[in-house]
C-alpha cells in the first residue's frame, strides 16, 4: 500500500470513530430514561465530548500529514510531525475513552438504568452496544496509525544522500522521493 493510501486510511478511521463517538453522545445525552440521574449523564456526555474533541484534532493532524506525502511533492519532516501530533491526540482519545469505560462508570451507568425498569435497561444495553463500537474503531485507528509509523519510516529508509565534494567544502543533498522516481539524482 502506497504511503498516501495509508494517510488516507488513517483520516478515514479516524473520522469514522468520531462519529461512532458522537452516535455514542446522542445514544447517552438524547435517548436517556426521562429523570435520569442528570450528573451522571453530563459526566458521561461530557467525556464524549472530550473524546471527539482529540478525535477531530487528529484528524486534522493526519490530513496535513497526508497533503505532505502527496505524490511529487513528499516532505517526509513535515508528515513526521503532524504524524506525532496526530499520534499524540489519539493517545489523549484514547486515554479519556479508557476513562468512560472503567468499571466504575459502566457500573454507575447500569445502576441508574436499573432504576427504570425496562426503558432503562434497554438504553444501558444501547450505550453499552455504542460503548462497544467505540473501543472496536479505537483498536482500528491504533492499528492504522502504527501501520501509517511503518510506511513513513519505509519511505524516509529509501530517501538516498548524495555527498557532492566541492572547494569549500561538502554538501550534503537528500534526493526526494519524486525526484528518484523521474531517474534524477542529484
Amino acid at each position: 500500500m502506497t504511503l498516501e493510501a495509508t494517510f488516507q486510511n488513517l483520516c478515514s478511521g479516524i473520522a469514522e470513530w468520531s462519529q461512532y463517538v458522537q452516535d455514542l453522545r446522542v445514544t447517552i445525552v438524547e435517548d436517556k430514561p426521562l429523570g435520569g440521574d442528570r450528573a451522571l449523564i453530563d459526566q458521561l456526555g461530557d467525556a464524549t465530548y472530550d473524546v471527539r474533541g482529540h478525535l477531530e484534532e487528529a484528524l486534522e493532524f493526519a490530513d496535513e500529514a497526508r497533503r505532505a506525502v502527496e505524490m511529487n511533492s513528499i516532505n517526509s519532516d513535515l508528515a513526521r510531525r503532524r504524524l506525532a501530533s496526530c499520534n499524540e491526540r489519539i493517545n489523549n482519545a484514547m486515554k479519556n475513552y479508557l476513562d468512560l469505560i472503567s468499571y466504575e462508570r459502566v457500573g454507575e451507568l447500569v445502576e441508574m438504568g436499573g432504576e427504570f425498569g425496562r426503558e432503562g435497561q434497554a438504553w444501558v444495553g444501547s450505550v453499552k452496544s455504542a460503548l462497544d463500537q467505540c473501543r472496536q474503531m479505537m483498536h482500528k485507528v491504533n492499528q492504522l496509525i502504527l501501520q501509517s509509523w511503518l510506511e513513513l519510516t519505509d519511505r524516509m529508509a529509501i530517501s538516498p544522500v548524495a555527498v557532492h565534494a566541492t572547494n569549500i567544502g561538502q554538501q550534503i543533498n537528500a534526493a526526494e522521493v519524486g525526484e528518484l522516481s523521474r531517474g534524477h539524482i542529484p
